[in-house]
């Protein structure tokens, strides 16, 4: 259940329960999460999160102008009126996350083949992956506090900070600025505008966009990063999108059919000092993040994107740089469980950064067809004749 309001979700909750209770059944499991009162949008490790998520092309009605993702980039942009809805925000077939609508094709602007409904009343209907994903926030920071100090003593790395490591293994900094548009330091001004948090390229020069509200993107614009060198190829946003850039897929639009819509709740209360050791607060280390995403194909999707480009081989989606620090679950067993990945430095020097600790671990979850109305009200319900 969510909704935008406390109080009503409960109350929701509440009535579910009950019902499901006088049907006869139990409730196993249910987990509450919310939005963080000290930091709202930000998850545990301070940083801001859903910042870059794909549009969805198609019309919510007849209406020419009624887009079910908002067009925010001038008509005279081209092509970048036909790509975007805001700047950054790559608009994707809706086959890519629901049943029985067309899916990418090799032009982005033609459609593909239809996601099959087999049976037919799955059309309309989703997939959705859940995973309950533990954070240690103390070991989190205490490793890049370590990590930062080590690092400041070699070449090209003098004056490394904690935050500034963290912001270059996300990609973002704490705010939601893009790190090869600030490279320095963070830029909250940048990371709150939503017409520009998301205007980024990889392989080439971010362009500037003239939009239909008249706003004008003034922040610094990036300079073209094809080898990684202000934003690592291991950072988090580079390994589930590689944007402008061409992977082991082939060339950028094949990256489209490896979006996913997503969501990522807080739960538990935040560590009050962000270094301190978890195992000593009195939440017992019970806090992370409720992760939702919605697919068409959890396989070629989300795990996909698990399993092959966070966690998988360090030289995917492309180049050898390295495993998603981050969320990245190293797929080998046992001793030297290790990720690793490479950092540059500013006079192109090289360090790499190695870990065998686990700041996000999964301890639950689960897959899940989501039907759509009709096929609750018709099917599931048994109201159908």
């Amino acid at each position: 259940m969510a909704g935008d309001n406390r109080t009503e979700v409960d109350e929701c909750v509440a009535d579910l329960s009950s019902r499901v209770q006088e049907a006869g059944l139990s409730l196993e499991y249910d987990e509450d999460g919310d939005k963080r009162d000290d930091l709202p949008g930000h998850e545990h490790f301070g940083f801001f999160d859903d910042v870059s998520q794909p549009g969805v092309r198609g019309r919510a009605s007849q209406e020419p102008s009624d887009f079910v993702t908002e067009r925010w980039i001038s008509s005279d942009e081209k092509p970048e009126t036909w790509l975007y809805g805001r700047p950054g925000k790559d608009l994707v077939w809706p086959g890519e996350f629901i049943l029985g609508y067309p899916r990418t094709s090799p032009d982005p602007l033609v459609p593909g083949p239809v996601t099959p409904t087999v049976p037919e009343w799955t059309r309309n209907g989703s997939f959705l992956a859940f995973r309950r994903l533990r954070q240690y926030v103390g070991l989190f920071w205490r490793t890049m506090r370590d990590e930062a100090a080590r690092l400041t003593q070699l070449p090209g790395f003098e004056g490394m900070t904690d935050k500034r490591l963290a912001a270059l293994l996300v990609g973002r900094w704490p705010s939601g600025a893009p790190v090869n548009r600030v490279p320095q330091d963070d830029d909250k001004g940048l990371g709150k505008e939503k017409r520009a948090n998301n205007n980024l390229r990889f392989d080439s020069d971010t362009k500037k966009f003239r939009l239909v509200d008249g706003y004008s993107d003034d922040f610094s614009l990036a300079k073209a990063d094809p080898a990684g060198v202000t934003c690592p190829w291991a950072a988090h946003i580079r390994k589930l999108n590689t944007r402008d850039s061409s992977s082991d897929m082939g060339a950028r639009d094949s990256t489209y059919t490896k979006r996913i819509l997503r969501r990522g709740i807080p739960f538990g209360k935040p560590l009050e000092d962000k270094y301190a050791d978890e195992t000593a607060d009195a939440e017992n280390e019970q806090r992370g993040l409720l992760f939702l995403c919605i697919q068409a194909s959890i396989e070629a999707q989300f795990e996909f994107l698990v399993a092959r480009w966070m966690g998988g081989d360090p030289a995917r989606p492309k180049t050898p740089g390295g495993h998603d620090m981050l969320v990245g679950q190293n797929g080998q067993v046992g001793e030297g469980r290790v990720r690793r990945c490479t950092l540059i430095g500013n006079g192109l020097q090289q360090a790499e950064l190695v870990t065998d600790k686990e700041w996000v671990v999964p301890t639950g979850g689960g897959y899940f067809f989501v039907p759509s109305i009709s096929a609750l009200r018709d099917v599931i319900g048994g109201e159908a004749e």
